[in-house]
């Protein structure tokens, strides 16, 4: 892992693919503090939240409204653009 500095690459991947979800968020208010590395924090309803779910999205509850999201390093951005679409439809 740290040899030739693949967790520097492993990083920047699941970086790249939360800052396309955060843009996403970004675009619709809904993105509750600056994304710093491979998790967001993203505002969401109840209903919105059973909408994203039932479109096979999975992420964690985050107290009331809120929902936090973590990406991976195997996560391309042909991975997440469904998620972002998702919530910009919201």
């Amino acid at each position: 892992m740290l040899r030739d500095r693949l967790w520097l690459a492993n990083a920047r991947a699941a970086n790249a693919a939360a800052a396309i979800i955060a843009d996403a968020a970004k675009d619709g208010g809904r993105l509750l503090y600056p994304v710093e590395a491979n998790e967001l924090f993203v505002a969401l309803e109840a209903d919105e939240a059973a909408q994203l779910r039932g479109a096979g999205f999975d992420f964690y509850d985050w107290g009331d409204g809120a929902a936090r999201l973590v990406t991976s390093w195997h996560h391309t951005p042909a991975d997440v653009e469904p998620l972002a679409q998702a919530i910009r439809a919201l």
